[in-house]
């Protein structure tokens, strides 16, 4: 069940991270400082989740993940990655509502 939930986020991560990154880069309307700023900020959850999560999933997957130490960093981890996605998600999606009325 472990490796199913850090499979599961692995994949939404890089697929929501590269679809930002297409619609970005192949809309020229897109193409505003603000819409520069998300593609940097979803690279960067790109490389988070390409470097990160397998190096934490086997390094709870060999101690076991026993230590209060290892579950605050994991649950700090955690929260900073869900507090970063939504203000993205909301400026897209106003973008992408502008586009249409326009």
């Amino acid at each position: 069940m472990f490796i199913l939930a850090y499979t599961f986020i692995f994949l939404m991560c890089m697929i929501g991270n590269m679809l930002v990154c297409f619609i970005v880069l192949k809309n020229r309307q897109m193409r505003t400082v603000t819409n520069m700023f998300i593609l940097n900020l979803a690279i960067s959850d790109l490389l988070v989740g390409i470097f990160c999560m397998p190096t934490t999933l086997v390094d709870n997957l060999i101690t076991g993940c026993k230590n209060e130490l290892c579950k605050e960093r994991n649950q700090g981890q955690s929260c900073l990655q869900a507090q970063h996605q939504p203000p993205c998600c909301y400026q897209q999606y106003g973008d992408y509502c502008a586009n249409l009325t326009s």
